[in-house]
């Protein structure tokens, strides 16, 4: 859930807008999502000839560069997750959450700061995992979607960069719980930030979303995008 496997893609305009793009039909995509910077490939169609006989007609077909295709990803996540996660929330209590694991780490080239990049998504996952394995967490949560992001930030004209793990995440849970002692018990830093959700979760969805899909043709990124555990989980059939 929430990988897609990532071609390569050229660079893409760093102007693109979901709203001015978005396809006038939601079922049929298109050419929507595309820059001056994608380009096209032929592909067959499947089509009926005038006998109504089954054939196949060559057409033309977007290319995405990165950039257009990350906003076709996430139009399209953003679009079936706004569907499904409200209605599995269920009436549940709904609170938007970020964990962390301590202070920034600053390296001060790029190299490190890849090597560093790696150690600290892994250690940010395995502590988070700690907590929401934990049967503190499983006696009071029922559902959660969340993402884990490294954020990535040059500090200096030299290269030096901050690297800062945390996760964001929609969390369920039916009554108020001390997050930030649980958190703390557990290997997690001192910040730990809950603020209850009223209304919608549309904009929480899109919140996490835009965290989630940074790593969208990220070669240092690895794993799922997001990921979805209880209610938030969709049921076998």
């Amino acid at each position: 859930m929430g990988t897609e496997p990532m071609p390569n893609m050229p660079d893409g305009s760093d102007n693109a807008s979901l709203r001015k793009r978005r396809p006038p039909n939601v079922d049929l995509i298109g050419w929507a999502f595309t820059c001056y910077h994608c380009s096209h490939y032929e592909r067959y169609f499947p089509a009926t000839d005038e006998n109504g006989e089954y054939t196949e007609v060559i057409m033309n077909a977007p290319n995405r560069c990165h950039l257009c295709a990350k906003d076709k990803y996430a139009w399209q996540k953003r679009k079936d997750l706004v569907q499904t996660l409200p209605e599995r929330a269920n009436g549940h209590r709904a609170s938007l959450h970020t964990y962390t694991l301590g202070s920034a780490l600053v390296c001060h080239d790029e190299q490190d700061a890849d090597r560093e990049y790696y150690r600290l998504h892994k250690e940010m996952k395995q502590a988070f995992r700690k907590l929401i394995q934990s049967k503190w967490w499983k006696n009071r949560v029922q559902g959660m979607f969340y993402t884990i992001e490294v954020k990535r930030t040059v500090i200096d004209d030299y290269g030096s960069v901050k690297l800062h793990p945390h996760v964001h995440a929609i969390v369920l849970h039916d009554k108020p719980h001390d997050f930030k002692k649980a958190a703390l018990d557990r290997g997690l830093g001192s910040y730990t930030y809950v603020r209850r959700i009223r209304g919608s979760l549309r904009r929480p969805i899109n919140y996490i979303l835009k965290y989630a899909l940074k790593g969208y043709g990220d070669p240092l990124y690895k794993g799922r995008y997001y990921e979805t555990t209880g209610a938030f989980r969709k049921k076998k059939e």
